[in-house]
């Protein structure tokens, strides 16, 4: 960070609820972070927003990003973080929440709800102090209602901001019982689900394994059924730098946590199919799920997301997310989800409010040209 944003390690005074005036501190080397693990990890209501995740996430995020997280004390006292970054796309500079594709939820981080408008105030005047140092703000997957509200109306006192829908993340609730459930889905996953067992049963049977705890052989597993699905031609498969250093230090992290849930799908005592999810307070997060292309025609990973549900539902457990995003194979097993924000802001700078003006003014009426002068195409026939 330059000299101008260094300086900026605190804000002014603001009321209470804080009993102490707060000042925030710009934190943009990682193993920085380390002291502040207990008192950050207490902060958070769902594994996303502990430091653990953070760490983990960071292994893979920080390998393209320049950490610029925001610590507010009050005294010594912890009282919010927000833990963000600077990624450089084209000359933009955008300041971002470290996510990775796995993320589910996000938040500021506030050590209570009575006190996130002093927070979010202290953080917004850093923020704003800090201008220099970033053009637009675009923060995603945040839960409507939470405490990032309190720096949306922060911000808008000092740059301008908007919000929009970002994604849904689809939910199953595990707190009913599965044959009612089961069999108020539609004939036709029922009918794909049973299809796939016999298709496995002809070539010897998926035996279904589920496992709390990070071992190497774990470990090889799941990297082994990722490098040979199809997510190996995105760069975003569990062989690759980013995501193997990632899934290792989560699944190390989350198993000393009680979080750590993986299940594997084995054909022939071969590992051909995995979900990784973490489980806290009662609640399913499905991270990712992949199976091994070459047995595609015999639909593992159906099979194996079909009894991994129905063991969930006898577990005492309440909810089952499955992710961002609303694929076709979700969609099947459920309709219900949570709606999910996107917060953006501009800097208030000339470049800023230029890049105000092209992202809400001209970018959408020359796509809406573009739009019109394309050749309208013909609608594809329906599949079966």
């Amino acid at each position: 960070m330059s000299a101008s944003a260094s300086a900026l390690v605190s804000a002014s005074a603001v009321p209470a609820p804080l009993a102490a005036v707060p000042h925030a501190r710009w934190i943009t080397d990682w193993p920085a972070t380390a002291e502040l693990r207990a008192r950050w990890s207490a902060l958070a209501t769902d594994p996303f927003g502990s430091w653990e995740w953070f760490d983990a996430a960071w292994a893979w995020a920080g390998r393209e990003a320049q950490l610029r997280l925001l610590a507010v004390f009050e005294g010594e006292r912890l009282a919010g973080v927000l833990p963000a970054c600077v990624s450089i796309a084209q000359g933009r500079r955008t300041l971002r929440f470290i996510t990775v594709p796995d993320t589910q939820f996000a938040d500021l981080l506030v050590a209570s709800p009575a006190q996130a408008p002093a927070v979010a105030a202290c953080m917004a005047e850093a923020l704003v102090a800090a201008r220099g140092e970033w053009d637009a703000l675009e923060f995603t997957h945040l839960r409507p209602g939470g405490a990032w509200c309190a720096l949306r109306s922060a911000l808008a006192a000092r740059c301008t901001v908007d919000e929009a829908p970002f994604v849904r993340n689809l939910h199953i609730a595990l707190d009913q019982p599965w044959a009612p459930y089961y069999a108020g889905l539609s004939k036709t996953v029922r009918e794909k689900n049973k299809l796939a067992a016999n298709r496995l049963a002809r070539v010897g049977g998926l035996e279904v394994e589920w496992l709390r705890t990070s071992t190497p052989e774990l470990l090889q597993a799941i990297t082994q059924i990722s490098a040979a699905s199809w997510k190996r031609e995105t760069g975003l498969s569990l062989d690759q730098p980013g995501p193997q250093a990632w899934c290792a230090r989560l699944a190390q992290l989350a198993a000393e946590r009680g979080w750590l849930s993986v299940w594997i799908g084995r054909l022939n005592g071969a590992p051909v199919a995995m979900e990784l999810q973490l489980i806290s307070d009662g609640t399913v997060y499905a991270l990712r799920s992949d199976f091994v292309a070459e047995h595609a025609q015999v639909s593992p990973g159906t099979y194996l997301n079909w009894k991994l549900l129905e063991r969930l539902f006898g577990e005492g457990l309440t909810s089952y997310y499955m992710g961002p995003g609303e694929n076709a194979y979700k969609l099947r097993w459920t309709r219900s989800g949570a709606e999910l924000m996107q917060l953006r802001a501009w800097s208030p700078t000339l470049r800023g409010r230029a890049l105000h003006l092209w992202d809400t003014r001209l970018k959408p009426a020359a796509r809406t040209l573009r739009d019109r002068l394309r050749p309208a195409k013909a609608a594809p026939e329906d599949t079966p």
